[in-house]
C-alpha cells in the first residue's frame, strides 16, 4: 500500500474570522463525512455539502494539511496538496462548489485539506480548513451512471419558489443483478 502522506500525523483544526467586517457570522458547515472510500480505476466525485447560511460568497482551494500551528503534513516525493494521490488524469477541485473529481490509479491512502473562504461585499470575512481522508481500494462493483436533466449532460436547473418543477434523470448499472434507487 502506498501512503502519499506521512502516517501517524496529528490533526490541526484552523478557522479565521475578520472581527472588523464579519458582524454576525457563522462559518460554513459541511453535510458530508470527510472520509471517502474510493474504487481503484473508477472516476470518483466527492461533494462536501458546504452550506453557508448568511448567503456569503465562497471560494474553495486545496491547501496542505497541518499537524500543528505552522507545521504541515510531509507528502512523499511526487505528491502535494494539489496532487495528493496517484491518479490517471487530473485531480480536480471546483473552486466554487468544492467538488473533488479524480480517477485513482493505485491502491493508496492519503489526506488532503480544503480551505473555504467567505466573502461579504468583496471582503474576506473568514475561513475554515477541513481535512479529508481518502482510501482507495480494489472493488468488484461498477459504479452506476446518471444522466443530467432530461437525459442531457446538464446537471443544474433554475427554479422559482412555489412553482412546480418536473424532470427526468436516467440511470444505468453494468452490474445487472443490482437494483438502483435515487433518493
Amino acid at each position: 500500500i502506498s501512503a502519499p502522506c506521512a502516517s501517524n500525523s496529528a490533526l490541526h483544526v484552523e478557522a479565521t474570522l475578520n472581527n472588523l467586517n464579519a458582524g454576525d457570522n457563522h462559518s460554513p458547515a459541511f453535510d458530508q463525512v470527510p472520509v471517502a472510500y474510493v474504487c481503484l480505476g473508477q472516476t470518483y466525485r466527492y461533494n462536501h455539502g458546504i452550506r453557508e447560511i448568511e448567503g456569503d460568497s465562497l471560494s474553495i482551494e486545496l491547501v496542505t494539511p497541518m499537524t500543528g500551528p505552522g507545521s504541515t503534513v510531509n507528502y512523499l516525493n511526487g505528491y502535494s496538496a494539489t496532487q495528493p494521490l496517484a491518479t490517471s488524469g487530473a485531480f480536480e477541485l471546483d473552486p466554487i462548489s468544492g467538488d473533488i473529481t479524480f480517477t485513482p490509479q493505485q491502491i493508496q491512502t492519503t489526506v488532503l485539506a480544503i480551505r473555504v473562504k467567505e466573502y461579504r461585499n468583496s471582503i474576506c470575512i473568514g475561513s475554515v480548513i477541513r481535512d479529508m481522508q481518502v482510501h482507495v481500494q480494489g472493488c468488484t462493483n461498477s459504479l452506476p451512471s446518471l444522466t443530467g436533466i432530461n437525459g442531457s449532460s446538464n446537471y443544474s436547473i433554475n427554479a422559482c419558489p412555489g412553482e412546480p418543477i418536473c424532470f427526468t434523470i436516467g440511470s444505468a448499472d453494468d452490474d445487472l443483478n443490482q437494483q438502483l434507487s435515487l433518493a
